[in-house]
């Protein structure tokens, strides 16, 4: 027992130091608290329909490169279930043709067995479409004709977009913490093998989930900057102020500055 006390020790404090961290952070994001980076809609009237109509245009470029992130992901895990159904499909065959021997028709039938299994596995991200694609088309369904259709898409868009930033937020940080969780259970009910073991066990979920925590997925970093794009229209449009300013001259006359303020 002596062998893996201070590892279980350690572990142990590891999980109730990571409960008391993450608890509140927990907690916030599942009351759905979680802030963005500015407020998320400005005053109705301060936004124009040529405003709404450029961030409609960002909103459509934004949407449109995630679903053809995810289809191009999703097409390259189908072909690649399909190559290894095929190909162990073809190794089936020639192991029944060329093999000899009870053995060799187990293998045989066991590879063509696997072989029809990830064929019907690739059918699988060949159909099922990707959240970010059934996103992508109910946007484009949205009419946007009239003005009163062009403030409704875009209001109803900008918080949508929102909303599925912060979802994505959550499972990226539930996901991190799940892994760290699962590695600090699993080692210390490891009653065999060396320290060494125990800690490998734990160390690399624990470092798998840490970079899911840091790193931002996809849908944020377009959300990030989308909104950073919204701000900087919406400052440039209304914090623009003209001053003009008129003085005497000694010989006669006057002259005047025009002073624009961004």
């Amino acid at each position: 027992m002596k062998a893996i006390e201070n590892p279980t020790r350690i572990n142990l404090i590891i999980l109730i130091l990571l409960c008391f961290t993450v608890s509140p952070g927990l907690a916030q994001l599942r009351s759905g608290t979680v802030s963005s980076n500015i407020s998320s809609f400005q005053a109705k009237d301060t936004v124009s329909t040529h405003q709404e109509l450029v961030l409609i245009d960002l909103l459509k470029s934004s949407f449109q490169s995630l679903a053809d992130k995810d289809r191009q992901g999703r097409m390259i895990g189908g072909y690649v279930l399909l190559s290894l159904g095929i190909g162990s499909g073809i190794g089936g065959a020639a192991t029944l043709a060329f093999g000899e021997g009870d053995d060799a028709r187990i293998v045989g039938y066991s590879l063509l067995g696997g072989g029809a299994l990830l064929s019907g596995l690739s059918l699988i991200p060949f159909k099922v479409k990707s959240e970010s694609e059934h996103i992508n088309a109910e946007f484009n369904r949205t009419p946007a004709e009239t003005p009163a259709q062009i403030h409704q898409k875009f209001y109803y868009w900008d918080n949508r977009f929102q909303a599925w930033a912060e979802k994505s937020k959550r499972g990226r940080i539930i996901g991190g913490i799940s892994s760290i969780v699962t590695g600090s259970v699993v080692s210390l009910f490891i009653m065999e093998g060396s320290d060494r073991e125990r800690l490998h066990t734990f160390i690399w979920p624990a470092v798998g989930g840490i970079t899911s925590m840091l790193i931002k997925t996809e849908t944020e970093r377009r959300y990030e900057t989308y909104q950073e794009t919204k701000k900087d229209l919406l400052r440039q449009t209304t914090n623009t102020s003209l001053h003009l300013g008129i003085a005497p001259l000694p010989n006669g006359g006057i002259v005047g500055v025009l002073q624009v303020h961004l």
